[in-house]
C-alpha cells in the first residue's frame, strides 16, 4: 500500500472516530435535556397536586363558611323559629356513637344587645353519620340550655333527669347532615328575691317592681351550654360572645 493511501485511509479512520465521539456527545445532551424536562414534569406535578390540593381544600373551607354564614344570616332574618324534628321512621340513640358523631356550632345574630330582652341565636348541628339520631328523651326545653355568664355573674339553671322520661314526647333528632335551631337566650338574672321574708337572700337580686326577673348588668359575657343526650365525649359547642348594653342606651 502506498504512503498515500495509508495517509488517507488513516484521516478517514480519524473522521469516523470523530463522528462517532460527536454523535454520542449530542446523544448524552439529548439525554440530559430530556432527564432535565422530565424532572421539571415530575416537580410541576408534584407542585400542582401540593397547592392545587391546598387550593381545592381552601375552596372548599371557604365555600362552606360561605353556606354556614348563609345559613345562619337567613335563619336571624326568618320572623319564624328553626326547630330540629320531633318524629322520625328509624332512630338510633346518639348516646351510644362516638364522640366524633355530631358537632355543634353556636351564633348569635348580633354581637351587642340590650339587657332585658332574650337575645336569638343560633345552634347548627352536624349529625357526621349516615343515620338518623335520637339525641334525648327530654322535650327541647330541657335537653339544650343555653345561657350567658362572665366572672361576677354565672349561668346555672338547675337541670334535672326526672323530667327527662318518654312519656313527655317531643324527643329531637338529627338526620344526617346539617340540622339548625332557634335558641332564644335570656338576659336577665335566673331567680330574683321579692322580699317576702323581709330581708334580701345573699347573692340574689331583689325583683323589679312588677315582680320580674331584673335584666344582667351590662358588659361582656359568653355563652354556656347544657346539652343531653350527646355521645360520650362530645366536643362542647364554641363559646361565642355578646356584649350587654342598658336598655336605655
Amino acid at each position: 500500500m502506498s504512503l498515500l493511501t495509508q495517509e488517507s485511509a488513516k484521516r478517514g479512520f480519524e473522521e469516523n472516530v470523530l463522528f462517532d465521539e460527536a454523535r454520542q456527545i449530542r446523544h448524552r445532551h439529548r439525554m440530559l435535556v430530556l432527564s432535565f424536562v422530565a424532572g421539571a414534569v415530575v416537580v410541576l406535578l408534584v407542585l400542582g397536586l401540593v397547592f392545587g390540593g391546598t387550593w381545592l381544600r381552601s375552596s372548599s373551607s371557604v365555600g362552606s363558611s360561605r353556606a354556614v354564614s348563609s345559613t345562619v344570616s337567613r335563619l336571624c332574618d326568618s320572623p319564624q323559629s328553626a326547630a330540629l324534628p320531633t318524629s322520625a321512621g328509624s332512630a338510633y340513640p346518639a348516646s351510644t356513637f362516638s364522640a366524633s358523631a355530631i358537632s355543634i356550632r353556636l351564633f348569635f345574630c348580633s354581637a351587642r344587645a340590650a339587657a332585658g330582652p332574650d337575645v336569638k341565636a343560633i345552634a347548627l348541628f352536624t349529625n357526621h353519620t349516615n343515620r338518623t339520631l335520637a339525641l334525648s328523651q327530654c322535650p327541647s326545653s330541657l335537653w339544650f340550655l343555653l345561657g350567658i355568664q362572665n366572672s361576677v355573674t354565672p349561668y346555672d339553671p338547675a337541670v334535672t333527669t326526672e323530667l327527662c322520661r318518654p312519656l313527655h314526647g317531643g324527643s329531637p333528632f338529627l338526620p344526617p347532615g346539617q340540622s339548625s335551631m332557634t335558641v332564644k337566650v335570656m338576659t336577665v338574672y335566673q331567680e330574683c328575691d321579692r322580699g317576702a321574708t323581709g330581708g334580701l337572700q345573699q347573692g340574689v337580686p331583689p325583683c323589679t317592681a312588677s315582680g320580674y326577673l331584673p335584666p344582667l348588668p351590662q358588659g361582656r359575657y359568653e355563652t354556656k351550654a347544657f346539652i343531653g343526650g350527646l355521645p360520650a365525649g362530645t366536643a362542647p359547642p364554641n363559646t361565642t360572645s355578646l356584649v350587654l348594653v342598658s336598655a336605655r342606651g
